[in-house]
């Protein structure tokens, strides 16, 4: 059900009081107008020390000032919803787009309101924002994001030059796009339904 799949934000919670991981410091967060997005790379560790999950998200600010963040994953047909930097909002800012199928979601929540996957949602990452206006989450959520999320990371190895920096950057370009987790459905003779079959591996695979 949809309302099991929306983690909803959690100001505050006990839960982010520990290990916090700082998205947007207090001066960025105050530059994200309303209906503004920031999208964000974050370095979780893999399933074991010699692996990094470089994990695409973005926080936004809603029409009422809210913010919010969520995974840059369409539960549609997998991938990220923008194709220009920051830019996931409608042009009216009532919406959040997916700008290759046209699906909306209400930033509210993430749920899908109109589109191919209506009635799916984004995922959410808990957030909380301190006195000093800095916006953080923590590294069990990311983790937990990671695993139960739709799979919008890349895989690397920790030595690798993509895994060093600061645990939160800006997306690099020169990176290729964290692909599905998910196989697409397309149209076959037979009808609708059939699952594409992956060349690709999973981004979840260990490299070699």
């Amino acid at each position: 059900m949809l309302a099991g799949r929306v983690r909803r934000l959690l100001a505050g919670a006990p839960s982010l009081s520990r290990a916090q991981v700082t998205l947007l410091d207090a001066a960025a967060a105050n530059k994200l107008l309303p209906s503004s997005a920031r999208q964000l790379t974050v370095k979780v560790a893999g399933a074991d020390s010699s692996t990094v999950r470089l994990l695409d998200i973005f926080v936004i600010r809603d029409a009422d000032g809210q913010l919010r963040a969520f995974e840059n994953y369409c539960p549609h047909a997998g991938g990220a919803l923008n194709m220009l930097p920051d830019r996931f909002f409608t042009r009216d800012g009532a919406a959040l787009l997916c700008t290759r199928h046209g699906a909306r979601f209400a930033p509210a929540d993430g749920s899908c309101f109109h589109g191919p996957c209506a009635g799916d949602a984004l995922h959410a990452l808990d957030i909380a924002l301190c006195e000093a206006g800095s916006v953080h989450t923590t590294m069990v959520a990311l983790k937990d994001l990671c695993e139960n999320g739709g799979g919008a990371y890349i895989l690397r190895e920790a030595d690798s030059p993509e895994a060093q920096g600061p645990l939160v950057q800006r997306p690099d370009e020169s990176l290729p796009p964290p692909r599905s987790r998910r196989a697409r459905s397309y149209t076959t003779s037979e009808g609708q339904g059939a699952r594409a079959p992956s060349s690709e591996p999973s981004t979840h695979q260990k490299l070699k």
